[in-house]
């Protein structure tokens, strides 16, 4: 007992029997935190020889580093209650009761002051990623016909892991085509060193001396909230009152549970608000890339000898964002008893659910609102090379890519509603009832013998579309060119073959997704008295009869769930990149 205030914050206040709480003025049970972060570094740094890729090697420096760091904040509960007797707390003016549970497993809990709000805490988590490589040093390479032969056995072993991978029949076809052809021609080729392997040989080894460097990084951030709910049980009845303290006197309860299995009862002298908590997550993605070499190429074989100067460079970009906002709705009542609530404002249910074997409301205005959860991605990611070899003839090769995906979704995952047993609803309202995705129904019997019934001045209702899209595109370019003689066609090699060649590709991605339902407002009862008509027809256009038509569903405590319109959120980033990518890549090969 407190002449003033008293709080709790992340403590246990238990009895065996009777507990009470009594403060002047306010009384608040609160969690407090428990606070961890993290943070690590890795730095490699590598210098001498190492791999240049395929037949490479390069002499040089490497450096690539890691920098992690990662918090959260989670809340550290306070429990407050009786393990077999009742708990009482009073309040001269507020109670606040925050990620806290009181409970009376034996007995009842009640609740009086002038304002009560028990409500969710929230727990925070961040995430931080931050990646860097570098490397410069000269690189030998070799290219090899017979290597390239063997490696493109290699790869036409490895294509057959791409048949069926793709959602899209008509690429797995393609893939099923490319491995064929790339078989038939990797044998073809592995057949002709076998018969002749002194020529197989004597072909052209080319042999690439660069310097270069390459620089890359990459970063990604999360943030994310969760609800930290507020629990109230009691085995025998749960009573809270608000009152004192006029349009003041609310009940508010957000993101919590309250349940009396002997009966849950809420009275406020002006609105009980029945609310969910808004839980957040962004996420905040890039990356960059680029690099250049030069130096020079030699080549070797039946067409004599070649010396040349070879460059390049590369560059890419690339962001993803991710915003995503989901609610932990609150729960009243309880199946195995009566719920009532009474309140002389406004009684609001907006992401919430009242449930009870019978449920009574009397209130100035009804106002039930589903929420939707909603999820918006979008990433852009462009690369972009290029490398050009002049002197014993030319060549120059070129590639760019660049793909894009979006996603959208907003659906209700948890109908808000009166969900009434066998004991049906009984609600009085004195004006304006007002459905958004929302619902009043009962078990099928109760509507049967007559147990339900809606008293209101005014009947509005409207229904909300969900939905569920994605959509991702890409696009791969390659080019190539080769010249020792120009490009009539009529210069040839020592073996009178034209040395022009030209080739080119072009891959092309798309993968996308839709879907969408309606959470229709309803109200399983016929016994709908409409008090204000006139006002009904200025309202909504229908007359009291056409409105209660209008309203009318089948949907019951026991089937809802199956009609809400639910709609799962089944995008994932990685699986749609990875089926661009394939695409693309399927479709560069069939040529």
């Amino acid at each position: 007992q407190a002449g003033r205030d008293l709080g709790i914050t992340a403590s246990d206040v238990v009895g065996t029997h009777e507990v009470n709480l009594r403060a002047g003025n306010d009384i608040a049970i609160a969690a407090g935190q428990h606070t961890q972060s993290q943070e690590s570094f890795r730095e490699v740094r590598k210098s001498g020889l190492f791999s240049g890729g395929g037949l490479g090697v390069t002499i040089g420096k490497q450096q690539q580093s890691t920098d992690t760091a990662t918090s959260s904040n989670t809340a550290a509960t306070s429990m407050v209650g009786s393990v077999s007797g009742d708990t009482y707390i009073q309040a001269g003016r507020r109670y606040q009761q925050t990620g806290s549970t009181v409970s009376s497993p034996q007995g009842d809990v009640n609740i009086r002051a002038q304002q009560v709000a028990i409500e969710a805490a929230q727990d925070g988590h961040s995430h931080d990623y931050h990646y860097k490589f570098e490397q410069k040093g000269l690189t030998v390479a070799v290219n090899a016909p017979v290597i390239n032969a063997m490696q493109a056995a290699a790869s036409a072993v490895k294509s057959v892991e791409k048949i069926g991978q793709s959602k899209d029949d008509r690429i797995n076809a393609l893939a099923a085509a490319n491995t064929a052809w790339e078989t038939y021609q990797s044998a073809g080729a592995m057949r002709q060193i076998a018969q002749d392997p002194k020529a197989a040989v004597s072909q052209d080894i080319s042999v690439s001396i660069t310097y270069g460097e390459q620089k890359s990084q990459s970063e990604s951030h999360s943030r994310s909230t969760e609800a930290a709910a507020s629990q109230l049980h009691a085995g025998g009845k749960v009573h809270i009152t608000a009152q004192g303290a006029d349009e003041n006197s609310n009940i508010n309860i957000i993101g919590s549970d309250i349940a009396g299995q002997g009966g849950t009862h809420l009275q406020a002298d002006n609105a009980v608000n029945i609310l969910a908590a808004e839980q957040t997550n962004t996420e905040r993605s890039s990356n960059t890339s680029s690099g250049w070499n030069a130096g020079v190429a030699i080549s070797y074989g039946q067409s004599g000898m070649g010396f040349g100067i070879t460059a390049g460079g590369n560059h890419g970009k690339g962001t993803g964002n991710g915003d995503d906002t989901s609610y932990r709705n609150s729960h009243v009542g309880s199946t195995s008893s009566a719920t009532t609530i009474q309140s002389a404002g406004a009684t609001n249910i907006i992401g919430g659910q009242v449930t009870g074997q019978s449920v009574g409301i009397e209130a100035a205005e009804l106002n039930i609102q589903s929420l939707q959860d909603t999820s918006r991605y979008d990433s852009r990611q462009k690369d972009m090379s290029a490398q050009v070899t002049v002197g014993y003839g030319a060549s120059a090769s070129g590639s760019y890519s660049q793909s894009k995906i979006n996603a959208d979704y907003a659906a209700v995952r948890e109908q808000s509603g009166i969900l009434a047993g066998d004991g049906g609803y009984q609600i009085k309202v004195e004006g304006n009832t007002d459905l958004q995705g929302g619902l009043i129904t009962s078990s099928q019997a109760a509507e049967e013998a007559g147990k339900n019934s809606l008293s209101t001045g005014t009947l509005t209702a409207s229904d909300i579309q969900n939905r569920a899209n994605y959509d991702g595109e890409s696009f791969g370019v390659s080019a190539s060119g080769a010249i020792n003689g120009g490009w009539d066609g009529k210069t040839v090699d020592k073996k009178g073959n034209a040395t022009s060649a030209l080739s080119k590709s072009v891959g092309l991605g798309a993968d996308s997704e839709s879907a969408s339902s309606v959470t229709q407002s309803g109200i399983n009862t016929a016994n709908i008295g409409i008090t204000d008509q006139a006002k009904q027809q200025a309202l909504t256009g229908q007359t009291a009869e056409e409105a209660v038509a209008a309203i009318r569903t089948d949907a019951t405590t026991d089937n809802y769930a199956s009609q809400a319109g639910y709609l799962d959120n089944n995008f994932d980033s990685e699986r749609v990149l990875k089926e661009l990518n394939l695409q693309v890549e399927v479709t560069e090969q069939f040529q």
